[in-house]
């Protein structure tokens, strides 16, 4: 333990006295340097795969490896193995909380401590790892090395064996089995019924090759804790001995809590005959545990059919994006889809399921409820039970677990309450909930990616994404091509006029087709209590048949920017009936001089070739029309 002044006690601290401390310049002193990778401005990392986290802004850590966090005072207690109180003194005597000068309060006793001796094959102490279990119920533990006859903080530079290694090894010799377990305490346990156990110093996933090495000939036995964690660190054991192993069983215990363990059993009264009971039932695995489900062969079959949202669009458990350029019509579009699966009414002649809807209104609510509201009267469509719930907000799933997470008890609890599971999450838009990060970045693309699939599997709903188009639509969605492989339908919103239209871009199991157009119609539907008027555009589908915008050079491409630019500039309306009133063009003399200047038609005799294709593939894929010497858009 460190030293104390117990004179400079705790005095009393209010709870902003504490919040206003600088969280970072206390983990800095009591962790060292952060994880660089791993580290992003509002999220500080600590430990090799960044488990520890600390959010300066909020004043906050977690331990995600743990799944424990708390405030400052927490983070200290947590490293140093000290109470509440003695954390206080610690940030006074480090100049973190004003000195109790003339204070006379005493420290708590301590709680207690329990000290777990680790040995070499020898016999030989190796390692010591000291448990105390704090007043509040938690627990914390530290680790030391024997060094030079004396116990040394940290493990630097020492192989760990596993715990109680000269009774495992001379009971491997007589055949006995040994019992792996997840913790010290839990061996203990066993031992109490005339048992062998071993763990590893460190808890879940810290088992390693040369812990498995000590085991071979071994019958051996796994009581995994009752968690995740839990099951991962069984299979990483069984895997690690099976080769070198006479026999591997992983045996699950009944009845046990939500992280309970094999202590916790026995301590509820089972018995050394109900231990071997479970044990002798138990199949003895044949092959190594994999994390994730393997098939071979013919066994390789889809059973059952995918559960559809919307009839070959929208499948359960998927990801889609819907994007395009500003105003496009893409809120339009997706509004008008995902009320269709909350009422479930048709979707374009496919069939619906009806399930509940979560829209993420990121760029803000208040224009939503309006087209809502506008949605409903233009459709004479009651909303009653209705199982749609508007997010006015924009959660961080990019990099944030926590706000994920509460998104997804958001979805089921809102849902259930109206009788229906998730069917539909809604992110409008990835800029709005992809929290500060670089959308050309695959690393950041990828952490909003695992946000979504996070989304995606705890809740079962499909996640549709809206989105921007990068600056020439193009070339498609903006930012890092991570999130077109991520995605399981990619639907592109259009603009021609007055005609929107929706394509089907790219799909896995779908065909690429055109959805159809629509258009937006204006429609007033009351007042305010003002008296102004309630209004918006309805997003109607269309039965106006769009021809396909077809793909263009990149010498196309920059002659239709010049001439995008001159009719902005200097666009005029011909006096001329071929040419459609209000209509803005140019004269063909004027352009062909400016794609001259621009060194777009190239040099010499070719120029006057060069040109002549351009114009005519331009008006052959009905995106420009010439009448004489005016030339205009279509």
């Amino acid at each position: 333990m460190f030293p104390l002044d117990l004179n400079n006690g705790p005095a009393s601290l209010g709870k902003d006295e504490l919040n206003n401390l600088d969280i970072l310049a206390v983990s800095q002193l009591l962790l060292g340097e952060p994880n660089p990778k791993k580290s992003r401005t509002n999220d500080i990392r600590y430990g090799a795969n960044g488990s520890l986290s600390i959010k300066p802004e909020k004043g906050v850590w977690f331990d995600y490896e743990n799944n424990e966090g708390g405030g400052i005072a927490a983070l200290v207690s947590r490293k140093l193995n000290c109470n509440h109180a003695e954390a206080i003194c610690w940030l006074k005597q480090n100049g973190f909380l004003p000195s109790n000068e003339h204070g006379n309060e005493r420290l708590p006793r301590k709680a207690k401590l329990q000290e777990y001796i680790y040995q070499n094959w020898e016999g030989q102490p190796v390692l010591k790892v000291t448990r105390q279990d704090k007043e509040d119920g938690g627990k914390t533990f530290s680790q030391a090395r024997y060094e030079k006859g004396q116990w040394v903080s940290g493990t630097s530079g020492i192989e760990m064996p596993p715990y109680r290694l000269p009774q495992v090894l001379a009971a491997i010799k007589d055949g006995e089995a040994i019992y792996v377990v997840e913790g010290e305490k839990c061996v203990h346990a066993l031992e109490q019924l005339g048992l062998v156990a071993t763990c590893n110093a460190g808890g879940a996933r810290k088992w390693h090759d040369h812990h498995a090495q000590h085991l071979k000939g071994a019958k051996v036995v796994i009581f995994p804790d009752n968690d995740k964690a839990g099951e991962d660190h069984a299979k990483q054991v069984a895997n690690s001995v099976l080769r070198i192993a006479n026999g591997v069983k992983i045996v699950q215990l009944p009845n046990l809590p939500r992280k309970g363990d094999v202590a916790d059993w026995i301590a509820a009264g089972a018995t050394r005959a109900d231990l071997f009971a479970l044990v002798e039932r138990a199949t003895p695995l044949t092959s190594r545990s994999y994390p994730w489900t393997v098939e071979i062969g013919e066994n390789i079959v889809l059973t059952g059919a995918p559960k559809y949202v919307i009839e070959n669009l929208l499948y359960l458990g998927d990801l889609s994006v819907v994007y395009g350029q500003p105003k496009a019509g893409k809120t339009f579009f997706t509004l008008d889809l995902s009320v269709r699966v909350a009422l479930g009414l048709k979707y374009r002649d496919r069939r619906v399921n009806q399930g509940g809807v979560v829209y993420v209104a990121g760029e803000g609510a208040r224009g939503f409820r309006l087209r809502l509201e506008g949605w409903r009267s233009f459709h004479s469509e009651c909303f009653n039970d209705v199982p749609f719930a508007l997010v006015d907000g924009a959660p961080r799933i990019r990099g944030e677990q926590d706000q994920v997470e509460t998104l997804i008890a958001l979805a089921r609890d809102e849902c259930k309450a109206l009788g229906y599971k998730p069917s539909l999450i809604v992110i409008d838009t990835l800029a709005r909930t992809f929290n500060g990060g670089n959308e050309n970045s695959a690393e950041d693309m990828g952490q909003f990616i695992d946000g979504c699939k996070k989304l995606q599997t705890e809740t079962g709903a499909h996640v549709l994404v809206v989105h921007h188009a990068g600056k020439n639509s193009d070339y498609g969605m903006r930012g890092s091509s991570a999130l077109l492989g991520a995605a399981d339908l990619v639907i592109k919103i259009s603009k021609s006029k007055e005609i929107h239209v929706a394509e089907i871009e790219a799909a896995k199991d779908i065909p690429t087709e055109d959805l159809g157009a629509f258009t937006l119609q204006f429609h007033r539907f009351g007042e305010f209590a003002d008296g102004s008027p309630k209004q918006t555009v309805v997003a109607v589908s269309s039965d106006t048949k769009v021809k396909k915008a077809q793909p263009i050079s990149n010498k196309q491409k920059l002659a239709l920017d010049v001439l995008k630019s001159l009719i902005d500039r200097s666009g005029v309306t011909p006096p001329v009936p071929e040419v459609p009133n209000g209509v803005l063009a140019v004269s063909l003399k004027e352009w062909r001089e400016r794609l001259d200047k621009a060194s777009i038609l190239g040099e010499g005799d070719s120029r006057r070739t060069a040109w002549s294709r351009i114009k005519n593939d331009l008006m052959g894929k009905g995106i420009i029309q010439v009448y004489e010497d005016h030339v205009w858009l279509l």
